[in-house]
């Protein structure tokens, strides 16, 4: 039965027959439970009284790692059993949006990208691929376009019913496309320790006029990003840079390439300055922090 709640259409959610929820995704009980409920319920001799709101939230639904929230809200089913449902499936599901036909693998879509926006003008359902999923040539442009507006890979392998290294292999070429494909960055010398060689491929590397001039690497504070960390290093004839956010990473990418192309007295006396560093910066902070009575 459709009721009107604060002047919005509302209609009862199959399974959970003490439910009504308006199109707005509003969730309200309208089945009396305690026996006051069930009085004011007698006394205005209407069918259904809104007792009480129930309240939804934002949370993530299955693994956290796949960052996937969703607007949540507990309810009882009709056998008493609480669980915790979508309430844009929920919206859909009321108000017979969803396909009649069965479908294992489907998801509902919030056109403005907001998941507490559950308007039924703000949902629409788009089918979803199995897992194991084979790849067609359709399929492709698709994916390669969602790669250019730098979507995580994953969630696209999510999408599509792949694992994360085939849409891997599509980004880099290897898959489906043979003239398209990206080879590894090549150095200016060789190396033969491939952790190395692939330490120094994350590198922006400039020829120095000088090649006599070697300097190990050290890691100095990006003038325009104080949250930046820059490694700095010469070598064969060449300056590498690169940026790094994460300063403990930062200090063991320069203590293995010291103990590489330099002596371990080197790498050593490097990662003892780095340590000093950042003990004196911890001491300045901490001596800031202090407040005297």
């Amino acid at each position: 039965m459709h009721l009107i709640i604060n002047k919005e259409i509302c209609r009862p959610i199959p399974n959970f027959s003490r439910y009504h929820i308006s199109s707005s995704g509003r969730i309200y009980r309208t089945k009396p439970v305690y026996p006051f409920e069930e009085r004011l319920l007698e006394e205005s001799k209407a069918k259904f009284i809104a007792f009480r709101e129930v309240k939804s939230k934002a949370s993530y639904s299955g693994n956290k790692k796949n960052k996937y929230k969703y607007l949540r809200c507990g309810l009882k089913k009709d056998n008493s059993k609480l669980t915790t449902n979508n309430v844009a499936f929920l919206v859909m599901s009321a108000f017979e949006l969803l396909p009649k036909e069965e479908i294992d693998y489907f998801k509902i879509i919030h056109i403005d990208g907001d998941i507490t926006n559950c308007n039924i003008d703000n949902l629409r359902f788009e089918k979803k691929q199995p897992r194991n999923h084979i790849l067609k040539k359709e399929d492709i442009p698709k994916i390669r376009e969602l790669i250019k507006q730098g979507c995580v890979l994953r969630h696209i392998a999510r999408e599509f019913g792949v694992c994360e290294m085939q849409i891997q292999r599509i980004k880099t070429g290897e898959n489906w496309s043979k003239r398209r494909k990206i080879y590894p960055k090549k150095l200016p010398f060789q190396v033969k320790d491939p952790k190395i060689r692939n330490l120094l491929r994350n590198f922006e590397e400039t020829k120095l006029k000088n090649a006599n001039i070697k300097s190990p690497f050290t890691i100095k504070r990006d003038k325009n990003d104080a949250t930046n960390n820059l490694i700095v290093g010469r070598i064969n004839g060449y300056k590498f840079i690169n940026n790094h956010k994460n300063i403990s990473r930062a200090r063991t990418i320069v203590d293995k390439l010291n103990r590489y192309f330099f002596c371990e007295s080197i790498a050593d006396r490097y990662t003892e300055k780095l340590n000093l560093g950042m003990h004196k910066k911890i001491n300045d902070l901490t001596n800031r922090s202090r407040i005297n009575y």
